[in-house]
């Protein structure tokens, strides 16, 4: 059977393949300390999982509206303008299965084949394969232990030429632990503007942050680079939720409109109780 040049060229998760394995080892009695999937090391808290088993109960089992519930949108909508200092109308919101899922249909809906996305590295390893699948092409730009793993301004404008379209930034960062500061990110968003080019931040990890680091979204500089950022987020690490499959992404209007034109036509809605 002969299947597609756009699967051939991405390679199966490296974390999800460890994962698996260690699994197996457990399953077969053997002491393992994974260090594979991001899970947190606590249980999901109980007054989730009583809204969950609430939900049941009430036969919240069916379709949802395909890009979630209006009233996680809400929700979202409150939490972004409370923790992150950044307003959103629930039409700028989508749910998703997953942090993966937004991430996977803003790639999508932003890159042509030919594009190019600004990667800095060491990165989670979807990035990649999530690029390349939209058959845009992934830039890498390495990042120096001495600079604790931060990409400055100068890295990025460096890199940039007429096919840039996207640069993704993900802070605190996997598997770095980098956490950008305000003036960092100013400098950065001056170039993001200056090319009109467009940024997906991955916040995951904006919760497990340590000693004075502070995060802070770069959606929240300014209105107008608040255009150009399509911030991703979820329920997985924060709450141990990983198995749950929520994620959320805020930003432009048409960007949110065609990520929820994809998952119409791929999952639909996510999980209807996990969304309760």
């Amino acid at each position: 059977m002969t299947i597609s040049e756009r699967v051939k060229n991405i390679n199966p998760s490296q974390t999800l393949t460890i994962t698996a394995q260690a699994l197996k080892m457990k399953r077969e009695g053997k002491k393992v300390i994974s260090f594979a999937a991001g899970e947190p090391n606590f249980d999901t808290p109980e007054n989730i999982k009583k809204e969950a088993i609430s939900a049941i109960n009430q036969g919240f089992t069916r379709y949802t509206a395909s890009s979630g519930i209006i009233e996680l949108k809400e929700a979202v909508v409150e939490k972004l303008k409370k923790d992150n200092k950044v307003e959103y109308k629930p039409s700028e919101i989508i749910i998703s299965n997953g942090a993966k899922q937004c991430l996977f249909n803003a790639i999508l809906t932003l890159c042509n084949p030919g594009d190019e996305v600004l990667l800095p590295i060491p990165c989670w390893v979807s990035y990649t394969e999530q690029i390349k699948f939209a058959q845009a092409v992934p830039i890498f730009i390495n990042t120096r232990q001495e600079e604790v793993f931060k990409l400055s301004a100068a890295q990025v404008e460096e890199k940039i030429t007429s096919r840039t379209k996207l640069l993704i930034l993900n802070s605190p960062n996997n598997p770095t632990g980098a956490v950008y500061e305000e003036e960092e990110l100013k400098k950065i968003t001056q170039l993001l503007l200056k090319y009109n080019i467009y940024c997906i931040c991955d916040e995951i990890y904006e919760k497990l942050v340590y000693d004075n680091a502070k995060h802070l979204s770069i959606a929240s500089l300014s209105d107008e680079i608040k255009e150009k950022i399509i911030t991703i987020n979820g329920v997985s690490k924060s709450y141990a939720m990983t198995g749950w499959r929520i994620g959320y992404a805020a930003g432009p209007e048409e960007v949110v409109s065609g990520m929820s034109k994809i998952q119409d036509h791929s999952t639909s809605n996510p999980n209807s109780i996990a969304q309760k």
